[in-house]
């Protein structure tokens, strides 16, 4: 469950918003590092598939983050 709730006044929004950016371009890079092995075929089929797993749901679980983080700054923004 989420709850979003007006921050004007309460947090201070570029304070918050630079905190979001940092965040989702920290998300991104490991996004990009998780698509790379993925697309790696020899890493694909040396490593376990245990580690293959691992990996692609660290993949969901990280465009999951990212999602709600661009959520989270989409409303962020809307408060200035």
């Amino acid at each position: 469950t989420q709850i979003f709730l007006p921050l004007a006044g309460v947090v201070d929004i570029a304070q918050e918003s630079e905190r979001l950016k940092k965040k989702l371009t920290s998300l991104e890079d490991d996004l990009a590092f998780v698509f790379k092995k993925l697309s790696n075929e020899k890493f694909l089929e040396k490593a376990p598939s245990e580690v293959v797993e691992k990996i692609q749901k660290q993949k969901e679980d990280l465009i999951s983050q990212k999602a709600l983080i661009e959520k989270q700054w989409t409303f962020l923004i809307a408060e200035v």
